[in-house]
């Protein structure tokens, strides 16, 4: 089982990302065989959601205050299983967590450090829109990067930690050719956490970052008072993209972990057989059950590093 855990402000839409992301690994997972299937209660609630930010924007030209249907305001717990084919078990398991944004800034953050311990991956979703706009001055109280870092270097990170920073509400900057500004800005102001904070959590292995669109059909418009509006500014119908990759990025690091304990195993069974093994039945099925799940995760692993190079380049590992 991998624990993940999403961070981030009310409202910049964390249950949004998991509602636009798990149908199309559902379906195109970049491994052949392969499908990352919701269990039902976690596909109930988040296609729900899913047909409500569809309704999002509808009718050219239409203002909306706010893109999360419904800020979460309680710890939400999501269950995907990694299947291969027709195999009866699950290769992996995915457990992600969506906390509230009040999770990290209350009560010195105990519930948020409470929920990261033991996580294999954390997602800090940050909203792009407080980091351009109004030359990013509302980017500390929205975004809150100092009670996010603080959570995390006081969280029991479980070993080998895998960091992605996701981009929030990124249509506006994808759609109208600002993405190069987007990395500019968010290398700048962010610089400072990782180098002084983030570097130092020794728990903390890999840090990477993606943009996602997560309706795909809104953009910033202006702001009212402290409240972005956003605009349908075309016919284009909800379009989520990009939402796979933070995803992809912590099943890479599960499938590698996964490909550890099989080998493990594989050594185990061994020293159990020391000398007859190769005529035993048992060792024999066992053994070539575990050949067969490494050189498909294996395979699996490939086909996701391979396909988020490929994913115009909105995948980037933090340097």
């Amino acid at each position: 089982m991998t624990k993940m855990v999403m961070l981030g402000p009310t409202g910049v839409g964390k249950t949004s990302l998991l509602a636009a992301m798990y149908p199309q690994l559902e379906e195109h997972f970049p491994g052949d065989g392969y499908q990352l299937v919701p269990e039902e209660q976690t596909r109930r609630v988040l296609d729900n959601l899913r047909h409500k930010l569809a309704k999002l924007g509808a009718g050219g030209g239409s203002s909306i205050t706010d893109m999360q249907v419904e800020g979460t305001k309680n710890l939400q717990e999501f269950n995907f299983d990694l299947k291969y084919a027709n195999e009866p078990i699950a290769d992996l398991s995915l457990q992600i967590y969506d906390m509230p944004g009040a999770y990290c800034t209350e009560n010195n953050g105990t519930e948020a450090i409470k929920t990261l311990n033991g996580s294999d991956v954390s997602f800090w979703c940050i909203d792009c829109v407080a980091l351009m706009e109004k030359n990013g001055k509302l980017n500390d109280a929205i975004n809150q990067p100092a009670s996010i870092t603080d959570v995390l270097k006081k969280a029991k990170l479980n070993p080998n930690h895998t960091l992605c920073i996701v981009l929030m509400r990124s249509e506006t900057y994808e759609q109208n050719k600002r993405f190069d500004e987007l990395k500019t800005r968010i290398k700048s102001t962010f610089g400072d956490y990782f180098t002084e904070h983030i570097k130092s959590i020794k728990q903390i292995n890999k840090v990477f970052y993606c943009s996602v669109q997560t309706t795909g059909n809104l953009r910033y418009s202006y702001h009212d008072q402290e409240q972005a509006v956003f605009i349908k500014h075309s016919e284009l119908e909800y379009s989520p993209k990009n939402c796979e990759c933070p995803v992809l990025c912590a099943l890479d690091r599960s499938i590698e972990e996964a490909v550890f304990q099989t080998l493990n195993k594989m050594d185990e069974i061994s020293v159990n057989y020391p000398i007859i093994r190769y005529f035993l039945n048992s060792f024999n099925k066992e053994y070539a059950k575990c050949v067969r799940l490494k050189k498909r995760l294996e395979f699996a692993r490939g086909k996701i590093a391979f396909y988020l190079s490929e994913k115009d380049k909105r995948f980037f590992e933090w340097r």
